[in-house]
């Protein structure tokens, strides 16, 4: 819902500022916007999208309420091919991942950018915050000659905001996987990986206590709907 309503404040600006000075915006008809995120505390509305110029298609980041927006920077590797997701924790700490170029934090809103490593061909397949965390599913993958994306070495990763400093635990059952992003979720320091189920049909819910090991199996039903507390064991650390 909250979504929807940045939706409706953007679709209904005709005009919108530039840095510190006001500026006519591009219409909805030059400027279309593909991610709309409203930072999880604060009131800012991060907008990206892109900006027909010349033949190209430019990326552009907006943020701000109903009443004003500026034009901030696009993460760096945001093109149409590889469209940046955001997530923010408040008005000034995010992340963007599935960028061409990697993974990058901001501290300021978006007005400059960070890269941030994670090892060679790891990055981040899902971000999310919490109580004053990102947690973040990382994957390590790479394109045999002749043959489709292979990830392995998936980690559950998890970061102070406003640090860009990450630790990580293994996420166990996962083996090596044709490219399949893991669903993430956090409620509080409740941490919820869904994941394939090696060797048995279905899927399961692993859940970790801020993103710490162990991680525990809470439901590995062959078709999961929800966490059901059908078992629970812990994981290998």
């Amino acid at each position: 819902m909250r979504k929807v309503g940045a939706v409706i404040i953007v679709a209904t600006l005709l005009t919108l500022s530039t840095g510190t000075s006001s500026a006519t915006s591009p219409t909805t008809a030059q400027f279309q916007p593909y991610q709309v995120v409203l930072a999880s505390t604060g009131g800012e509305v991060f907008v990206l999208g892109f900006k027909s110029c010349g033949t190209m298609s430019c990326p552009e980041l907006w943020a701000g309420t109903s009443s004003s927006f500026v034009q901030r920077a696009a993460p760096p590797g945001t093109t149409p091919r590889y469209r940046s997701q955001l997530v923010f924790a408040n008005d000034l700490d995010g992340y963007a991942f599935n960028t061409k170029l990697g993974d990058y934090a901001t501290t300021n809103g978006g007005i400059n950018w960070t890269h941030v490593s994670f090892g060679r061909d790891v990055s981040l397949s899902d971000v999310v915050t919490s109580d004053g965390w990102f947690y973040g599913v990382t994957e390590h993958c790479v394109v045999p000659k002749g043959k489709d994306w292979t990830c392995n070495d998936y980690r559950l990763a998890r970061s102070r905001v406003g640090s860009v400093t990450w630790s990580s635990i293994s996420i166990p059952g996962t083996g090596q996987l044709s490219w399949q992003r893991l669903g993430l979720t956090a409620w509080g320091q409740e941490v919820t990986v869904q994941t394939p189920w090696l060797g048995h049909a279905g899927e399961a819910l692993l859940r970790s206590v801020g993103g710490r090991a162990p991680l525990r199996v809470v439901s590995h039903d062959p078709e999961v709907g929800s966490v059901t507390g059908a078992c629970d064991h812990d994981l290998a650390r």
